[in-house]
């Protein structure tokens, strides 16, 4: 794949099933379990993987001393550093909350966003875990199932394939974009 540094093209050769571009603009590759960081110039620098839950399903690097990896089929989070070493233990959503999470996303206060798909709400856990904020029930806004959620400018977008929902850091809705997607997305800077 391709990416674009400062107007800079750099290539890097490797498969991927995604990546992401951290804060400080290195890139975070994902194939399997396996998570790979390139710097800018396209050097490998750093590598993570964990065979124990899963295909790793999404990746937030918006902080990148604080890079949020997410395991959807055990609805488990972890948190590594610059160097992709764990800083926290692995941390069992299903368990910690009851949520069945199927997307999340690092707020910019280091908490996380989880989208839970049984009562379709984007819940936001603060450092315990704990609920501390809780959207309406989604159901009349969400017609195909959200691949993505991340937080950006203040706003958590919520990127379904027929659009994209809108809402402010409490949680409450906004707007609808009539954006369809069919892949992930990366805001960066200001939308």
């Amino acid at each position: 794949f391709c990416f674009v540094w400062h107007s800079k093209a750099q290539q890097i050769e490797t498969t991927c099933d995604f990546f992401v571009v951290d804060g400080l603009g290195n890139v975070l590759s994902v194939e399997g379990n396996q998570l790979v960081k390139f710097d800018q110039n396209g050097n490998k620098i750093a590598e993570f993987s964990n065979a124990v839950y899963g295909d790793i399903s999404s990746v937030d690097g918006s902080n990148p001393f604080k890079i949020l990896v997410f395991f959807a089929d055990m609805s488990t989070v972890v948190f590594l550093d610059q160097y992709l070493a764990p800083v926290s233990e692995f941390i069992d959503l299903y368990e910690t909350t009851n949520f069945e999470a199927t997307k999340v996303c690092l707020s910019k206060s280091n908490d996380i966003w989880v989208y839970e798909s049984t009562n379709q709400t984007l819940n936001k856990l603060d450092n315990n875990h704990k609920v501390s904020i809780q959207s309406q029930n989604l159901s009349s806004l969400i017609k195909r199932k959200p691949f993505q959620i991340i937080e950006e400018n203040d706003r958590v977008f919520m990127i379904c394939p027929d659009n994209i929902l809108v809402f402010d850091t409490f949680g409450t809705y906004l707007q609808k974009l009539p954006i369809k997607s069919d892949s992930r997305i990366q805001v960066i800077d200001k939308i």
